[in-house]
């Protein structure tokens, strides 16, 4: 009985592409991401880079 060789599909390579993302929501997601990133770096909330978009959403938070 011979193995059978079969092709290992890379599995981190997709053969489709994501949708195009909105500019707004591109925006929207780097912004919220740069906030992350400089608050994990910061170590404490003293570091957090707000944007008008994040206040605003804390904002809406804080009256829900």
């Amino acid at each position: 009985m011979q193995p059978t060789t079969q092709q290992q599909r890379d599995l981190f390579k997709e053969d489709r592409t994501p949708p195009e993302m909105p500019a707004p929501l591109r925006k929207l997601v780097f912004d919220l991401i740069t906030g992350l990133l400089a608050e994990a770096i910061a170590g404490s909330s003293e570091g957090y880079v707000t944007t008008a978009r994040t206040t605003e959403a804390a904002d809406e938070q804080d009256h829900a």
